[in-house]
Formats: C-alpha cells, sequence, structure tokens
C-alpha cells in the first residue's frame, strides 16, 4: 500500500513538473532567417551580393542542411596584376543548441570546396559550372562557429573568398507570416557592419 501511495505521488509530482515547464522558451520553436552570398565580383558587376536565403522553425537540437549556389571567386596577388579563378561548392548547417528569453545558441558548421566545377541538385532541376582556364583554385575546408545569439540581431560568419553566411532569429511567438526586421539585414553586400557570430 505505501509503495502504490509512493508511486502515485510521484507520477503527480512529475505531471506537476511537466505543466509547469509548458510554454517556456524551451518548448517553443524560433524563426531562424538566414542568407548565403558573396562580396566577391570575380570579373562579374552583377555578382556582388549574389546569393540566397530562406529561414526555417525550430526547438532546441533542431538542424537545418543549406546547400547553396556555386558561386564564382577569385585570388589575386598584391598588385591585382594577375588572378586565379575558382567556384565555391558550400553545405552549411545551422543547429539550435538552447532557447532561452533573451536569445538562442547556435552552432554553424560549413564545408567548402574550390575547384573548376560546382553544381547543386534541386531535385527537379540542377545547376553545374565549369571554368575552363590555367589558372583554377584549388581549395577546401571547414567553419565552425558555437555563439548566443540575441534576438532580432543579425550576426555573420566570414569564409574564404568573401562567401558570406549570415543569420538571426526572432523569438517564440513569431511566425512566417510576421515582419521580421532583422531579415533585410542579411544580404552579403551591406554585412560589414555585421558582428562575427
Amino acid at each position: 500500500m505505501r509503495s502504490a501511495v509512493g508511486i502515485g505521488s510521484a507520477l503527480a509530482l512529475a505531471a506537476l513538473v511537466g505543466c509547469s515547464l509548458r510554454g517556456t522558451g524551451n518548448e517553443q520553436p524560433v524563426v531562424v532567417d538566414y542568407h548565403v552570398g558573396t562580396t566577391e565580383r570575380s570579373g562579374y558587376s552583377f555578382a556582388t551580393g549574389l546569393g540566397g536565403g530562406d529561414f526555417f522553425f525550430g526547438n532546441v537540437d533542431s538542424q537545418r542542411k543549406i546547400i547553396s549556389q556555386p558561386f564564382d571567386v577569385r585570388k589575386c596577388n598584391a598588385e591585382m596584376s594577375a588572378c586565379a579563378l575558382g567556384i565555391v561548392n558550400l553545405t552549411t548547417s545551422v543547429a539550435i543548441r538552447s532557447v532561452s528569453p533573451d536569445g538562442v545558441i547556435v552552432e554553424v558548421a560549413a564545408a567548402y570546396q574550390v575547384g573548376s566545377q560546382g553544381s547543386r541538385d534541386g531535385g527537379s532541376w540542377q545547376q553545374n559550372k565549369h571554368l575552363k582556364l590555367p589558372e583554377i583554385i584549388n581549395d577546401g575546408g571547414t567553419v565552425t562557429r558555437l555563439s548566443k545569439i540575441p534576438y532580432g540581431e543579425a550576426r555573420k560568419v566570414e569564409l574564404p573568398y568573401g562567401v558570406i553566411f549570415s543569420l538571426c532569429v526572432s523569438p517564440p511567438g513569431t511566425s512566417s507570416m510576421d515582419v521580421r526586421p532583422c531579415a533585410s539585414e542579411l544580404q552579403a553586400s551591406n554585412s560589414s557592419g555585421l558582428q562575427a557570430l
């Protein structure tokens, strides 16, 4: 009899604690807006700020994998008299590690590969690029950042060759139909004022 009462009390306490946690920041999704672009012209005047963005809803431990369009980039000598060109293929993941009343901790991991070819598979379509030049950049690497972002403040991760990944987070209760002012700050061409993640 005593054990039955003890089990009943434990269940009631667990239910009470569970109810008290509902509606906290950790239980509600936030909106993450992001943009991937480049500040590198690579000989094309229209290319500055080239890129694209989107958003996703997420709770703690939500993650989004982003496969970006290929970006034309270049690497020049100090006199700018000789340049090598390349195409950046970039895959980025964004993970929400914690949600609190004043912001979120996010982890951004970007893997880039630079060479003569670029491609992006969109399911029903595919984007392919190929450079035929004597001087081609061959490079690759990863960049990882883990940091807290206050709600509504844009942050950026600078990658090699002028590629910029920027993001901002809107608080719980925000929907995709709401105006999110920080999303307009995420263009690569005006990222100079953004703090680093």
